[in-house]
């Protein structure tokens, strides 16, 4: 599922500008959340992804899931 999310404050924005919103998308089978921001405007991505466990045992997703995503 993916949600709007709120930016992690250490998460370097290339350009912020008030169009730019973060996605995070739920790997529950990792229990993880991938986020990106985006800005609305231009539609193309102004962060990295980052990962977000959901749990301490969590397991990063592979390189293939992250492409995807």
């Amino acid at each position: 599922m993916i949600t709007f999310i709120e930016i992690p404050p250490e998460i370097e924005i290339e350009s912020f500008s008030g169009s730019v919103r973060a996605f995070g998308a739920s790997f529950d089978f990792y229990d993880m959340i991938i986020g990106i921001a985006i800005d609305l405007a231009t539609g193309k991505p102004v962060s990295k992804a980052w990962l977000t466990p959901q749990v301490d045992s969590a397991v990063e997703p592979s390189e293939e899931w992250l492409e995807f995503f």
